[in-house]
């Protein structure tokens, strides 16, 4: 196999024009209509996905075919109106190719540097968005960079829409230690794990932005079909035609904060650094499926291998709804890349806060249940479990053995294997006289095993009181119970940040849990 070249972030490109290609230049915008063109999610140094069929796209007004070819593999399309799609068949690994197309009136178009591989899309908020530099050992990763083979990165600028757009902002490149630095952490450990591992061309493409609701990514069509989450549409709807109301109170509000703490500052106390949340308007990140169509709908044009999910810190508090969103977005996505079985390889969150605190809110102990239950429900949907590598920064800087879980599921992925989780979960729970009997699944290594002393169970008694529970590993199972208890639901590691001595005997953390009906509603 030829020696591949490593990857790059985009930071510098990332103001470019929407879907301006390499040989677009800054006037893509003004091109002439009747150009024979490729449209501009087809770059120099991309990466189709190997094993799918490739539509290639475009205009050629005036031409009646377009033959388009990568290699050896030749395909032509008629043209329809001026516009052509040419499905090229599923290819083996390899490069890197030109991608190039003719036209029956002898125009031609070119894009240099494509491979063929596997394609990541990285999307979510904050963590999966936090770059190469912010993550420990970025530094020395990012220096190695240059003797990686086989990686490409695309970095997508985040845009907003109302409508699905089909042009994004950013283009794929190869990479140098420099730019690695601004490439997101978690894309950069992932690329680097499955590149150093197959010797298959590894492309990531990184759609992320922090602060973001979850509903912000799921289209408007998709939330209106649950009733759980329509409320979502129909209150934004509102403030949208409230807006100028709405916004002449925000800057009341804002206006009563400055002056609040230039009051206190006069009286020598620190000021405040809470302002008022600007409301939801449709340019707010945090709105509702604005960045799904701007931001992901451009990106169903090329196929992927799977989408590694990292978001929910934004919902935190709203773990019941979360689920729901979650189950949406797998459902919408699938819907847009035209795979009703495309996996999603969910981070579960990491610790936060203080470990052990017992008077935390339990947000995201909730959050973590809430994608465990997705998981369990869904074959193509792969967890990795971080609740061990998390702090009391909800932006961990240990992103690389995150991106080794989700590496993880992405090797089972690879082999034809549904993507499971990374340690064990729960997958039955029995009752019985002595308390409950927790089954789990993805336990390797001959059983479970315990790290530390096994102290973090906890059995509910009839009357809804919680209490904390002795417990004992019965090879794949685990056994909870409390004299005096007639227990009705267990749960394990529940805080925003536990200690999590239940593993495998394969060292892998076990995924924390509970079986209670009412798990994800705000409470003890």
């Amino acid at each position: 196999m030829p020696t591949l070249l490593p990857l790059v972030c985009l930071g510098s490109l990332l103001l470019s024009l929407a879907g301006a290609g390499p040989q677009d230049g800054p006037h893509a915008a003004r091109r002439a209509a009747l150009a024979f063109q490729l449209d501009p999610h087809f770059q120099d140094h991309m990466v189709l996905q190997r094993g799918q069929p490739i539509p290639v796209t475009g205009d050629a007004p005036g031409a009646a075919w377009v033959q388009v070819a990568w290699g050896e593999t030749g395909v032509r399309a008629e043209v329809e109106d001026g516009r052509f799609r040419a499905l090229l068949p599923p290819l083996v690994h390899g490069g890197p190719h030109p991608l190039v197309l003719e036209t029956s009136r002898g125009d031609r178009v070119q894009r240099d540097d494509v491979w063929v591989g596997d394609v990541w899309l990285v999307s979510g908020q904050s963590n999966a968005a936090m770059v190469l530099e912010e993550s420990d050992g970025g530094a020395a990763a990012a220096e190695a960079a240059g003797r990686l083979a086989g990686v490409r990165g695309l970095t997508v600028q985040p845009r907003m829409a109302d409508t699905p757009q089909r042009a994004f902002g950013g283009s794929w490149a190869r990479p140098t230690p420099e730019t690695a630095l601004r490439f997101s952490a978690l894309g950069f450990y992932l690329a680097e794990e499955l590149s150093r591992e197959t010797g298959v061309p590894q492309g990531v493409i990184v759609a992320a932005l922090g602060d973001t609701t979850g509903e912000g990514w799921v289209s408007k069509a998709a939330l209106l079909a649950d009733p759980a989450l329509a409320p979502l549409v129909h209150n934004y709807e509102e403030l949208v035609r409230n807006h100028d109301r709405v916004m002449a109170e925000y800057e009341r509000n804002l206006e009563a904060f400055h002056e609040w703490n230039r009051q206190r500052e006069a009286a020598g106390e620190p000021p405040s650094r809470r302002p008022p949340r600007p409301p939801l308007g449709p340019d707010n990140h945090k709105r509702p499926w604005g960045l799904r169509e701007g931001t992901i709908a451009p990106l169903f044009h090329l196929p992927v291998r799977a989408v590694v999910w990292y978001q929910g810190e934004s919902n935190a508090t709203r773990a019941a709804e979360y689920e729901h969103i979650l189950r949406a977005l797998l459902a919408d996505w699938r819907a847009g890349f035209g795979d009703p079985a495309l996996p999603f390889l969910v981070v579960q969150h990491p610790g936060f806060g203080e470990r052990g605190d017992a008077d935390a809110p339990g947000h995201w102990a909730r959050l973590r249940e809430a994608q465990r239950r997705v998981f369990v429900s869904d074959p193509a949907v792969g967890l990795a479990i971080a609740v061990d590598l998390g702090g009391t920064d909800m932006h961990s800087p240990r992103k690389r053995p995150v991106a080794e879980r989700v590496a993880l599921l992405a090797r089972r992925l690879l082999r034809g294997e549904p993507p499971g989780a990374s340690g064990p979960v729960p997958v039955a729970f029995a009752s019985q006289v002595d308390g409950i009997r927790v089954a789990m699944a993805e336990v390797e290594g001959g059983g479970l095993a315990a790290s530390g002393p096994l102290e973090n169970f906890e059995l509910r008694d009839e009357n809804g009181r919680w209490w904390p529970a002795a417990a004992r590993i019965d090879g794949d199972t685990v056994v909870v119970s409390r004299p005096g208890v007639r227990a009705t639901a267990v749960r394990y590691a529940w805080l925003d940040h536990p200690a999590t001595p239940l593993t495998d005997r394969a060292g892998r953390v076990a995924s924390p849990f509970c079986n209670a009906e009412d798990a994800l509603a705000v409470g003890p």
